[in-house]
């Protein structure tokens, strides 16, 4: 069996990180699902609903408050993650949103 090399378990824990924060993102997803019909459609607009970061560090439970629209808005793009602020991953995303509540990161190609 080939041994594995600095490069391999460097990709390999790239790969974890970003997938930690899919595990995120699919809870979000529910979340979503089970509070957005408790609100009538202005409420969707402004009222804030508490989501889990979507960052990579698996023990991370800090959540984002914000309303549903804007959750929404978010994840137009699939490869777009909700994370607190200085909770991005330069090595797996780059940030392309920053707002004082949260930042929104967008996966590199190679760990989508």
């Amino acid at each position: 069996m080939a041994r594995k090399t600095p490069d391999d378990l460097s990709n390999r824990s790239r790969q974890s990180r970003a997938n930690n924060e899919k595990l995120f993102k699919s809870l979000n997803q529910q979340v979503e699902t089970v509070t957005e019909p408790l609100f009538k459609a202005e409420e969707r607009r402004s009222v804030p609903v508490e989501f889990y970061c979507e960052c990579s560090n698996r023990e991370c439970v800090e959540r984002v408050s914000l309303p549903i629209d804007e959750y929404r808005a978010v994840h137009r793009d699939p490869n777009c993650f909700l994370v607190k602020p200085g909770h991005d991953q330069r090595d797996i995303e780059n940030v392309v949103q920053q707002t004082p509540r949260y930042w929104v990161v967008r996966k590199h190609e190679d760990v989508r």
